[in-house]
């Protein structure tokens, strides 16, 4: 089975390690010569300020390189095409695809990197991956080391004068090159094509292009970058100086005519960079002009107001310089007075839009078209879409819904058997070989210094290390070799090339690590040293196949639950869901419609009866999950009284509806919640002249300071079914921020055409409730600066929901601050526990709407039908141990462990590691106080005799 994957950013990388771990051939299709898309160019995420793009690969797979997706991205079942675009599909599936491949203008197979060309290109020009002060040669790479790491041809600025040619080591360089058509016949086809940013200078008003200090968020990005043109250093483009006052303005080519919909990523961007710009550069005045905060996201909320700034909820009408040429923004203050500000850089939070493509219906933002229940499906069988090509996303639901895109080729793969390798003989006496790569000639280490220096005889010299595999193969088995080491360039790019082969191997960064950083031969020396040390005292231990049940107990029976259940079993295995009602359905059961009007009692009952009829599927109802224990591959659950083993566990509890204690409500029959509202209005009559709704009920406060992301949504389609009713009752939404996402924003849209009034309080001023006969409601409205009072005849609060956290405990199940599961990495391992072999889906990982949470159990489902199709639960190469002879049992290790890896052997009193779940992080070395806790292939002796070259 192949499948071809449209576009190489996070959403395209993240199915393609899901289908690939489950033994599916992969093209990986990239329009431009290198991968990653826009994420190459984001340092940072928020909510956590960190980086974190390698903890995208899988935990209990050692065949994906842990190395950051910008230095490499290989796997035996990948083929990356570069420079690529699809001409035409053709078939129902299979499809024949055609793709036009530009000319690189380089063979990748044979750059070495060396740098050669780019230092003597003559043409230079804009660097579109940093923007501002950036230049960039015609023979270019995007950022040191991308993937592949090899040259391009940037053609607009190519003259083809041929100096790079002359000057190539390795007769890489072809300027002659011509377009290609390439034909492949896939299975299956995702699309993750992502987005365009919006054109700033076409909004005239903002100055952009015209005012050299009015920039973008991502250009700002690029500056503050510690890898960008500044080295981090913050400039403003005019003169080069750091500046003082800052302003951010949000919904920029956003929320307009010509873009209608929310860009989903712009606030929290926005906050991120205020955020580094506090931490970094301490003491700046920064403003930010929004018309509404949306920080709806986990831990966003939380993460605005730790954003230290001042809020302005107006949108800038425009930017101007004064008579001194300083930018200047006019706005109105709380007491309607015009106010004229100057500030040194005005940041755009500028808007995504569609990227065109052929396949596919589109809807009428331009984005492809998808169902409300299955949101990754397009409406032909085997193409699916993913991230940012349906509608704006955040890099967090992008790689959700890139897992569930992957779900349906995984379901029908048929898996491949994995191999363990053999170490073969490790004689005692260990022979060390070193090869030596001068890079073309451009790391300039004397040989005869070298070779007298090096603790080895058996020494190689080459030029071009990395195109000589099998002449390295040769020498290795001629010496009688047990180890070499490579005293040449990063290990990132030389591993993919010699990990299969056989070698014992280490590696002395000595160009980018050394050299080409402003090192010296004597730093060289050492790090060679320190290699052949480490290599020699290397202890191997062969990868161990751990016992793996392929069965999965999904903890709740909605629809989280339900879909992931179903999805699993689709695939042939067994699924076991415990409810703890007597009847499935979840919260869905009190919802009687999406916004966008399709039926969830439909849906829902549908659903049911598929996981009824499912021969793999048992369901225990009236019964409840009390403790679980193991480690992947062999769970023990207790469920009521009795234990049972699964390979797998998925958390699908859901949430717990905030019941109020605010503005009276349960004191009176005309105060409502929107989800009793809800069933009035299923009934298709209701009569009143005023509906007044308050938005934040129990949430985004000091005791609840979390977005339940879905109420501004339920409150819309309960104000707009209110209209279709009765046309002639008076809605009110009483808010502090409208939290219409993405595409949602057209429904907002639609509620304002239709004469719902939106009226803004201020956080602390929330409106006053009086039931003193009939319900009274003041409040000072912000935009307005004036109190208003309405006598309605029903107040609708729009209530959120909170986290169960109490059983999470019970259960062993780790939560964050806020009470929702705590996952492995909140940005690139979203559904995932640190626990490897639990997930979570649904609003037990936090609040979402009903499709959100399809995606999340889709994406669960993959990840675990790709696990299960693997075959073997192998474990990884570099993983710790114990002494036992040194340990006393104390449970340091065990304790500190962040995966759970370690436990205590109660028989033997000693500590004991699950090797299939240990990811070599070396926790458990720097809290043991009796040296017992080790590594393999990077422990106490390969440490300590390096340190005896000091």
């Amino acid at each position: 089975m192949k499948t071809l994957i449209i576009g190489s950013g996070i959403a395209g990388i993240t199915s393609a390690i899901d289908l690939a771990g489950a033994g599916i051939d992969v093209i990986l299709l990239e329009k431009e010569n290198f991968i990653t898309g826009r994420l190459a160019q984001l340092d940072r995420q928020f909510p956590n300020d960190a980086c974190g793009m390698c903890q995208v690969y899988p935990f209990t797979d050692d065949e994906f390189p842990q190395y950051c997706l910008r230095r490499v991205f290989s796997h035996k079942n990948i083929e990356t095409v570069t420079g690529g675009e699809v001409v035409s599909v053709k078939g129902e599936g299979p499809f024949n695809v055609k793709i036009k491949l530009v000319p690189r203008g380089v063979i990748v197979e044979k750059c070495i990197s060396c740098r050669k060309c780019e230092e003597v290109c003559p043409e230079e020009g804009k660097d579109s991956f940093n923007p501002l002060f950036g230049k960039k040669k015609a023979v270019y790479t995007d950022y040191p080391m991308p993937f592949p790491n090899a040259y391009a041809i940037n053609w607009d600025l190519c003259t083809k004068c041929g100096k790079c040619v002359e000057i190539c080591p390795t007769d890489a360089i072809k300027l002659d090159g011509k377009e290609q058509i390439k034909e492949v016949k896939v299975d299956n086809i995702i699309v993750t094509t992502g987005f365009e940013e919006v054109n700033p200078s076409r909004l005239e008003e903002y100055g952009y292009g015209r005012f050299k200090d009015v920039i973008t968020g991502l250009e700002l990005e690029r500056i503050m970058s510690g890898f960008g043109p500044t080295g981090g250093e913050l400039k403003r483009p005019s003169d080069g100086k750091q500046p003082k006052k800052i302003a951010f303005l949000q919904c920029v080519g956003s929320r307009d005519k010509s873009n209608p919909f929310c860009s989903y990523t712009c606030c929290m961007y926005a906050l991120k960079e205020i955020n580094l710009l506090n931490r970094f550069h301490p003491g700046l005045d920064i403003t930010v002009f929004y018309m509404d905060m949306r920080t709806f996201g986990k831990g966003y909320y939380r993460y605005f107001k730790n954003t230290k700034a001042r809020y302005i909820p107006q949108r800038a009408a425009a930017v101007e310089l004064d008579k001194n040429n300083r930018l200047v923004i006019k706005y109105e203050d709380e007491k309607g007075k015009l106010i004229d500000e100057n500030f040194d850089l005005v940041v755009l939070s500028v808007g995504q839009k569609p990227v065109v493509t052929t396949l596919g219906e589109r809807d009428e933002t331009g984005y492809l078209k998808v169902e409300t229940f299955n949101p990754v499906r397009s409406n032909k069988d085997g193409i699916y879409f993913a991230g940012s090509a349906t509608g704006p996303k955040d890099i967090t639901d992008t790689i959700i819904e890139a897992h569930a895109a992957s779900l349906e080729p995984i379901k029908l793969s048929k898996g491949k058997k994995k191999t363990i390798p053999s170490l073969g003989e490790i004689p005692e006496e260990k022979v060390i070989g070193l090869v030596y790569c001068d890079c073309g000639g451009t790391i300039n280490i004397k040989k005869d210094y070298l070779y007298s220096r090096v603790e080895t005889d058996k020494v190689i010299n080459v030029s071009d290390l990395c195109i000589n595999k099998d002449k390295i193969l040769k020498w290795y088995k001629e010496q009688g070799l047990t180890g070499v080491v490579f005293a040449a360039c990063s290990p990132s790019f030389l591993n993919p090339i010699f990990k299969d082969t056989g070698m014992k191997i280490e590696y002395a960064d000595v160009r980018e690590g050394n050299i080409w950083g402003g090192g010296n031969e004597e730093k060289a020396i050492f790090q060679i040293n320190a290699a052949i040390r480490e290599l020699k005292n290397r202890g191997y231990e062969s990868i161990q196949e751990m016992p793996f049940i392929k069965k999965v107990v999904v903890i709740g029976g909605g629809i989280a639950g339900m879909v992931a259940a179903l999805s699993v079993a689709e695939a042939g295995f067994p699924v076991t869901i415990v409810e703890k009602t007597d009847k499935l359905g979840g919260n869905a059961l009190r919802i009687k419609k999406m916004i966008s009007g399709e039926d969830v009692g439909e849906f829902l009952g549908d659903l049911i009866k598929k996981v009824k009829k499912n021969k793999k599927i048992n369901i225990m109802s009236n019964s409840e999950v009390k403790k679980i224990e193991g480690s992947i591959g062999n769970f023990k659950v207790l469920i009521d009284d009795k234990y049972e083993e699964f390979g797998t566990i998925v958390v699908a509890t859901g949430a717990i509806p905030y019941i109020p204690n605010e503005y009276h409500y349960g004191k009176d029959k005309r105060i409502l919640t929107q989800l009793e509202l809800e069933e009035i209005l299923s009934n298709g009559k209701f009569n009143a002249k005023n509906v007044v709704m308050i938005q934040c009920v129990g949430s985004r406060n000091e005791k609840n300071p979390v977005c339940s992301r879905v109420c501004c949504t339920d409150a819309i389609k309960n104000a707009l079914w209110i209209k279709d009713i009765s046309p002639e009752t008076d809605v009110y939404i009483l808010f502090r921020d409208i939290m219409m996402y993405g595409k949602k924003e057209l429904y907002y849209t639609q509620a304002r055409e239709k004469g719902i009034i939106f009226l803004r309080f201020k956080e602390g001023e929330e409106p006053d409730v009086d039931i003193d006969g009939e319900i009274t409601v003041k409040m000072r409205d912000i935009v307005l600066n004036d109190t208003i009072v309405i006598n309605p005849d029903y107040l609708i609060l729009s209530t959120g929901m909170v986290p169960d956290k109490e059983y999470f405990e019970r259960i062993g199940v780790e939560t964050d601050i806020d009470g929702y599961v705590r996952e492995a990495n909140i940005k690139f391992k979203p559904l995932e526990l640190p626990i490897p072999g639990i997930y979570v889906t649904g609003l037990a990982h936090s609040p979402r709407d009903i499709s959100e949470s399809i995606l999340q159990s889709k994406g669960v489902a993959a990840q675990i039908v790709s696990l299960f199709k693997r075959n073997k639960l192998l474990s990884k190469k570099r993983v710790s141990f114990t002494k036992e002879r040194n340990c006393a049992g104390c449970g340091f290790c065990v304790d500190a462990c962040p995966y759970e890896a370690r436990y205590i052997d109660e028989e033997m009193k000693v500590a004991r590691v699950y090797p299939h779940i240990c990811q070599g992080c070396g926790t458990c070395i720097s809290v043991c106080p009796s040296g017992a806790a080790d590594m393999r292939e990077m422990g106490y002796e390969e440490i300590f005799s390096i340190m005896e070259i000091v």
